[in-house]
């Protein structure tokens, strides 16, 4: 930046002056400020600036009076013996009556005179000398125009855009860090680079600083600590992430007032709204509420605050898959769309046996070992809409058409390696009830079918129980079932993709990070096994690589009448081009959300699969669950443990499945239950915290739909869901309650109604009493399924064909019939392993 670059801005202030002691007199005062080198202004210790030219409105009815040249503005001049930052401006006018004018005003920066930075950011006490008296007042600002004007100043004399931008940014920096010396917390309207516009981050820094505590912790992260991770969560997601939280913040400025309310007041209003009924409002509250947590507490001072210490991440083989930037001019074996659990094993088999195959991924490469233990970038980076996608409609969307059902999370993973990448590696085999219900709707495959595919994926990836080869399980498994104990249902382990738990240089370490990636290169998963395999026998794997339409060919593709796909048409988001893909047989292995879409958002399948009456995106379901926390006795543990490591399976009758959980700071904010103080006094207990969560799977039919380009999930909950889930979380309260080897908990905390307390039985029975429906209840789903069953009249025939395609198959989660009712990961690994079989005789 060169010293001739400048800056011009424009301030409004109004307000009253004493001229008597009984008589209040209006003050207007309209400025145009000069900055001529920014350079010196900066450099120089009184920071001074120059009123270039104003107008000030005098007494009632106003006299206009021109602003004589000459005045100056001191930004926070080197600090006298108070030690207080503040603004001081000196100007003066001619009044027809009084003569010469003075006007000594100063806006103070210390919590003696403001409570609220914002207050005193537009409050500037004045003192007017006329005619050898002294007439004291107070003039004031919008906080809206002072925001903008102090956001886009002219910028003077430079010689480039880029000169322009740096003198802003120089400046804001400067304003900003010399208020957040008296206010750590002070909002961030001086924001210099966002992924949102400007007037969006004001909103969402004023909401950051009311949504945390009132008296932040000093020693836990500041705002602009805060802000820069949430800047940086959105700067990395991929979606549309920005246009959603933009679109909150509007909502949430129409209806409630920001422009110069004390914060205390705007404090109360959304506490009432938090704890107050169900509402449009306080949903988006809520969700804005965990978007600031998020940051806070996966900030590492705000990890240190609540004695998290990060693990230290050691990659294990420090590997790097070999991608491609774009498809070769070729046509393929085949082609299979999704790089998650049933695509990277289809991808290995397939490739094994001498077939050319590419892999079309959607989401980003990150390889594990560069993860380490960032939440944010992990989060934003390896899940759908970056953790944000929901069920039952974006929540401005029930303006215009109000849900029946609440909306919720539904986690997937988005990246290359998909749900392998970012689940807690647990392995279920599909419960035998569950398989009769299948079998009863027309589930091709038998016990033993499956069975062979369990089988085959358990030899690959080394699934065994959790506690095997582990020396001292208290040292590395989630602790939470030392404290409950179940009648008569036992705690069982876990079946895990990778069992060996000795540590060194292959065991796992134990770091609880799973659901972010395995920095250390741990877990077996597609990125270990499958893809390395499969690229090393010649598959292409391109990410980034979003799939937009399937194009059948224009004549049936077999004797029998199929139609057959030629090709796909895909965007490669890094560079925009659009390219098309061929293949004999196309592979749909996008999960259960995308798979769906992806077919009805096809014109010309759309037609053969419409004609035929195919339930494309129907029976859609999904294990909903919602976590139980307990602070227990004894010192606060300091280490991290395997997040998931033992479940409870209760009868057949009661539907619900109890797994213990744990998460890093973070993703723990997120789930735990609560606002403001509460909110923080729990998360200070995270050393004393354990959790575990209700399974149900969804027996109410939802369904997947196409808008555009966009999914949309419809997820009914109704009675038997509510039911269930009251069930489970009554029975995990109690059996809390009765402790276990380890001892009883001092209290058992529910996600509903921000935060129930659980101490005696009397409180589970009200609790019962009180859950008449989920809206008060938080819950989320990391397990969607169904939409293209593979069933009796289903969308996906035996051999997984989809019906009326001879090469256009769909193997993934979306085949599931009905609800696992557990988690679906081996079962979907186990489908894959039978399709490739099918698959390889028919081709």
């Amino acid at each position: 930046m060169s010293d001739g670059v400048g800056l011009r801005y424009r301030e409004d202030l109004s307000g009253f002056v004493h001229e008597a002691p009984t008589t209040d007199t209006m003050l207007g005062l309209t400025l145009t400020v000069k900055i001529p080198s920014l350079r010196v202004f900066l450099g120089d210790s009184l920071h001074e600036a120059q009123i270039e030219a104003g107008i000030a409105r005098w007494g009632i009815p106003p006299r206009v009076a021109a602003v004589r040249p000459g005045g100056r503005i001191e930004f926070f001049p080197d600090p006298g013996a108070g030690g207080e930052a503040r603004i001081a401006y000196n100007l003066s006018f001619h009044d027809s009556s009084l003569g010469l004018v003075t006007v000594a005003g100063e806006k103070s920066f210390v919590r003696a005179k403001a409570a609220d930075p914002v207050i005193a950011a537009n409050l500037l006490a004045v003192t007017l000398q006329a005619a050898g008296a002294a007439m004291p007042g107070s003039l004031h600002g919008s906080t809206s125009a002072t925001i903008k004007s102090f956001q886009s100043p002219d910028v003077l004399g430079a010689p480039s855009p880029a000169d322009a931008q740096a003198g802003r940014e120089e400046f804001l920096a400067f304003v900003h860090g010399e208020i957040t010396k008296a206010y750590p917390f002070f909002p961030r309207p001086f924001q210099a680079r966002s992924a949102l516009n400007r007037d969006a981050w004001y909103l969402l820094s004023v909401l950051a600083s009311v949504l945390l505590v009132e008296s932040p912790p000093p020693d836990g992260p500041n705002l602009s600590e805060v802000l820069d991770n949430l800047e940086a969560f959105l700067r990395e997601s991929a979606g549309g992430q920005i246009s959603r939280v933009s679109q909150l913040l509007d909502f949430v400025a129409a209806v409630v007032p920001l422009d110069g309310v004390d914060r205390k007041e705007l404090r109360r209003k959304i506490r009432g709204e938090l704890e107050g009924p169900a509402s449009l409002l306080r949903q988006i509250l809520q969700a804005l509420h965990l978007l600031v947590v998020f940051p806070y507490y996966a900030h590492p001072r705000g990890g240190r605050l609540i004695g998290y210490k990060p693990p230290p991440i050691r990659p294990r083989a420090n590997l790097t898959l070999a991608v491609s930037d774009a498809p070769p001019d070729r046509v393929f074996d085949v082609a299979i769309v999704g790089s998650g659990v049933a695509g990277s094993l289809l991808a290995q088999r397939l490739s094994n046996a001498g077939k050319s195959v590419i892999l079309l991924e959607q989401g980003r490469y990150t390889p594990e070992r560069a993860l380490g233990s960032d939440e944010v970038v992990a989060t934003s980076r390896l899940y759908k809409d970056s953790g944000l996608q929901q069920a039952n409609g974006a929540l401005l969307a029930q303006i215009f058409e109000p849900k029946e059902h609440p909306a919720f999370v539904v986690l997937q993973g988005s990246c290359v390696g998909g749900g392998a990448m970012v689940n807690n590696a647990i392995c279920f085999r599909l419960p035998s009830r569950r398989l009769a219900d299948w079998r009863a709707a027309g589930f091709p495959f038998s016990e033993a079918d499956l069975e062979a595919g369990y089988a085959a994926a358990a030899a690959d990836l080394s699934i065994g129980p959790s506690s095997s080869k582990v020396e001292d399980p208290a040292a590395m498994l989630n602790p939470a079932p030392g404290y409950f104990s179940f009648d008569p249902a036992p705690v069982s382990d876990c079946l895990l993709n990778f069992y060996d738990f000795t540590g060194g240089d292959t065991g796992c370490t134990g770091n609880g990070l799973c659901n972010m990636g395995c920095g250390a290169e741990r877990k077996k998963n597609a990125l270990q096994v499958y893809l390395p395999e499969a690229i090393a026998a010649g598959m292409v794997l391109v990410p980034q690589a979003a799939v937009e339409e399937i194009v059948p060919a224009s004549a049936p593709g077999s004797p029998a009448g199929e139609a057959a796909v030629d090709r796909l048409r895909v965007l490669l988001q890094r560079s925009g081009a659009h390219v098309e893909v061929r293949a004999r047989h196309f592979v749909l292995s996008a999960g259960a959300v995308a798979s769906s879409h992806l077919l009805l958002r096809s014109p010309g399948v759309r037609a053969i699969t419409g004609q035929a009456g195919l339930p494309v995106g129907k029976n859609f379901a999904a294990n909903i669950d919602s976590g139980v926390f307990a602070v227990v006795p004894g010192p606060p543990r300091t280490r991290t443990y395997v997040q998931m490591a033992h479940f409870v399976e209760t009868s057949a009758d009661s539907g619900f499945v109890v797994e213990s959980w744990f998460a890093p700071p973070g993703m723990l904010a997120i789930a735990m239950p609560g606002y403001f103080e509460d909110h923080l006094s729990r998360m200070r207990n995270y050393g004393r915290t354990v959790g575990a969560a209700v399974l149900v799977g969804t027996e109410t039919p939802g369904d997947i739909t196409a808008e555009g380009d966009k999914a949309v999930i419809n997820l009914p909950l109704r009675a038997p869901e509510t039911k269930r889930l009251r069930d489970g979380l009554a029975a995990l309260c109690r059996a809390f309650l009765r402790g276990g080897p380890a001892g009883k908990p001092e209290v058992v905390i529910l996600g509903f109604d921000g935060g129930r307390e659980i101490r005696t039985e009397a409180d589970v029975a009200a609790f019962e009493r009180d859950l008449t429906s989920l809206e008060r209840l938080v819950i989320s789903t990391a397990h969607p399924q169904g939409g293209n069953a593979l069933s009796a009249g289903g969308v996906v025939d035996a051999s997984f064909r989809v019906r009326g395609f001879s090469n256009l198959r769909v193997c993934d989660a979306s085949v599931f019939p009905l609800s696992a009712g557990v988690n679906p990961q081996w079962t979907v690994m186990a489908l894959a392993h039978l399709c490739g079989e099918r698959l390889l005789a028919g081709i």
